[in-house]
């Protein structure tokens, strides 16, 4: 088999191992969105991992990607689209790659629309900690490791 021809089928291996890594991220966020709109704790650090490493085997493809790219030049797609307005061949790989790209839209949506709801839910629970009478500090911990507090607790009300 030719060298171009095997390097072709890789990167539409890599391609397609994109498409399907992309469509479990877009799961786990679709499942990490449920449990913040359920509040639902458990099920938020079951997400947590998963999602991690999705985006670690995401990186890891899309520099094969890359480095396939620049074995086979900048204009293998180019030429896969015009062999196929022209009739001649395929753009599976062209097709597959805006493929992934539509799904990795979908995931960049959920996962800011899942930071959006993880952000308001901490503006919420400022708000509940002022009311009682507790301020979150910027600093959280001291240079020792330790939590700073006040010496004193606060009352929640007078009689």
């Amino acid at each position: 088999m030719n060298t171009a021809v095997e390097l072709r089928l890789s990167l539409q291996q890599v391609i397609d191992n994109i498409a399907y890594t992309a469509k479990d991220l877009r799961e786990v966020l679709t499942l990490e969105r449920a449990a913040l709109l359920d509040g639902d704790t458990e099920q938020l650090d079951t997400c947590t991992s998963p999602k991690l490493e999705l985006m670690y085997q995401l990186e890891n493809l899309e520099q094969e990607r890359l480095h396939l790219g620049q074995i086979l030049g900048p204009h293998t797609l180019e030429q896969d689209l015009e062999n196929a307005d022209k009739g001649n061949g395929s753009s599976t790989a062209h097709q597959g790659w805006a493929d992934v790209l539509d799904i990795l839209q979908d995931c960049e949506q959920l996962n800011q629309d899942n930071g959006a709801l993880v952000q308001a839910r901490m503006q919420y629970l400022s708000m509940a900690l002022e009311a009682l009478g507790q301020t979150q500090s910027a600093t959280t911990y001291d240079m020792h490791g330790k939590t700073q507090r006040s010496g004193r607790p606060r009352p929640l009300a007078s009689v």
